[in-house]
């Protein structure tokens, strides 16, 4: 060995050592890690999906992609979804189901900005626990813990009107209660031109507007169709937990800690 490359190899040994005692930090990668596969699907375990990216799975496929921030999404069988943008540095993510079930375990944190989008609504999260299903007549958000905005479907076809459609979602949820509602389907409308706080309603049918938030709380679950026609169910969760195989095998999956890398 050379002393010229004793002295290079030296010189990179200090470099690297200078970065990482500086407390420098890697870049976030974008994107879920597949932490966990069984059954058929499109995708293999410890795989990144990056936006842009589908997870198509069969009649037995399940799928849980891990995020750096510690946030799990599992993808039930049948089921169709993308990953459409994933900005951790901006806490920014979009994804859409187009078919199937979703299940989802977000981690808190200020500024953070999710929302996933099914057929018939989209649902917009900062930190909570909730389950999404869609078919061909309906999008069903089921709120576990915390609470989801739920709004009709936006219309966006690239990262940047993705990113338009997020900056749509509200910042809070905090909001007045909405009577209860008696006869006919209500109508929930807002002034134009601003974008407003989720409403929170209680169980019964409404028509929601196309510019309407609605707060959904824990506990509590909307089946939206067509044209904002929605309704609004209050849930037990340990009965729908014994009677339905995959909230169960989801609670358990929630307890068990997972590695990104």
């Amino acid at each position: 060995m050379t002393k010229g490359s004793i002295h290079l190899k030296i010189s990179v040994f200090l470099l690297l050592s200078m970065f990482f005692l500086s407390g420098a930090k890697v870049p976030v990668k974008s994107g879920g890690r597949v932490t966990h596969l069984s059954g058929t699907a499109n995708v293999k375990l410890k795989q990144i999906v990056i936006p842009g990216q589908s997870v198509i799975t069969g009649k037995t496929g399940r799928v849980e992609l891990t995020f750096s921030d510690g946030s799990r999404l599992r993808i039930g069988p049948a089921s169709n979804f993308q990953l459409v943008l994933h900005n951790p540095a901006q806490q920014r993510t979009v994804a859409k189901l187009a078919q199937g079930s979703l299940w989802s375990k977000i981690k808190p944190g200020k500024g953070k900005k999710i929302m996933v989008q099914g057929r018939h609504s989209t649902a917009a999260v900062m930190g909570t626990t909730y389950a999404l299903s869609v078919n061909n007549t309906q999008t069903s958000t089921t709120v576990l813990e915390g609470n989801v905005g739920v709004h009709r479907p936006f219309e966006f076809d690239t990262l940047q009107t993705a990113d338009q459609a997020l900056n749509l979602a509200p910042s809070t949820f905090a909001a007045p209660t909405a009577p209860p509602p008696s006869g006919p389907p209500q109508v929930i409308e807002k002034p134009f031109h601003q974008i407003p706080n989720p409403v929170k309603v209680v169980p019964g049918p409404y028509e929601v507007s196309p510019d309407q938030w609605l707060q959904i709380i824990q506990n509590q679950r909307i089946n939206m169709r067509d044209n904002g026609q929605a309704q609004i169910e209050t849930i037990d969760p340990k009965a729908l937990a014994s009677a339905d195989e995959w909230f169960q095998w989801n609670q358990r999956m929630d307890t068990q800690t997972v590695k990104t890398e």
